[in-house]
């Protein structure tokens, strides 16, 4: 059960930082974003904004990406 637990953990902050980027860096709308990972909008919310601090602390952010 450990295991799982890890897992979702891992899961859950992936998509925390999806959702920050997406939102905040790239301009989706909240709306948008729901219906593409079927998901409620409050959802996404709350999502992006624990991805916020996951961004800071390891220094992701879409202009420091290469492409």
């Amino acid at each position: 059960m450990l295991v799982l637990r890890s897992y979702y953990n891992d899961i859950k902050k992936e998509r925390s930082l999806l959702c920050f980027w997406a939102v905040r860096e790239l301009g989706v709308s909240l709306t948008a974003l729901a219906r593409k990972l079927e998901m409620c909008i409050a959802g996404v919310g709350f999502a992006v904004e624990r991805g916020e601090p996951i961004a800071k602390k390891k220094g992701f952010y879409a202009d420091k990406l290469s492409y």
